[in-house]
């Protein structure tokens, strides 16, 4: 992870609930739209499991809904809750917009993602985890930009099945870097080693460089 390119938004720490994911678990970016039923969405469904991501929700749903998404490292047993030890310290902060609750010990969400943020340090409380986190800005970057588009439009006539008319258009309009750089990631999806050191990558233009030599050997490799 790169620390001297990061771009701190704000000086203060902030406090969120930690809500842990699974190692292979697919990986959020901040500000990234979803497919849901073929639709691009807003928001994103979540389905939490672990004991500790249920109290981790339900205390944000006491403030103002928003938590803090971290892989785990590795796989864990079945009984085992994930500690701070198991997890990455660099993630991302969403906003639970809506949440239903089945009965079962399991909790349903429609979450809005955000920011990416760096862990600070972690305490234990009530049953669940939380992070002071620090919050990183995005920087800009036209030239990279419009090359990148032109990659992801190289990319999306390759794959029509997995690249809906929809997300071009919505690609087509973003101006960060930054958030482009996690669009992009969060729609071609490679593999999940990948997509941790993208997310802990927090230069934004360092990052969608790293995303367009992504879509440069995907689209040489089916050219080949």
């Amino acid at each position: 992870m790169n620390h001297e390119a990061e771009r701190l938004g704000n000086d203060s720490a902030v406090l969120l609930p930690v809500i842990a994911l699974p190692p292979h678990f697919e990986t959020f970016f901040p500000k990234t739209k979803a497919i849901v039923d073929q639709r691009l969405m807003d928001w994103t469904p979540l389905t939490i499991a672990c004991k500790m991501g249920v109290l981790a929700a339900r205390a944000a749903f006491n403030t103002d809904k928003k938590v803090l998404l971290l892989h785990q490292k590795t796989e864990l047993e079945e009984d085992v809750e994930p500690q701070h030890k198991y997890l990455h310290t660099v993630g991302v902060v969403a906003t639970i917009v809506e949440s239903y609750d089945p009965e079962d010990g399991t909790l349903r969400m429609a979450i809005e993602t955000s920011d990416r943020a760096i862990v600070e340090h972690f305490t234990q409380v009530e049953g669940y985890l939380q992070a002071s986190v620090k919050i990183v800005a995005e920087i800009a970057a036209t030239t990279l930009i419009k090359k990148a588009k032109s990659s992801f439009r190289s990319y999306a006539k390759t794959h029509p099945k997995r690249i809906l008319p929809d997300v071009e258009r919505y690609i087509r309009d973003l101006v960060e870097p930054g958030i482009l750089a996690d669009n992009i990631t969060r729609f071609i999806n490679p593999p999940t080693q990948k997509c941790q050191e993208i997310l802990e990558e927090l230069d934004s233009v360092k990052r969608l460089n790293c995303v367009v030599k992504i879509l440069e050997e995907n689209i040489k490799l089916l050219e080949s």
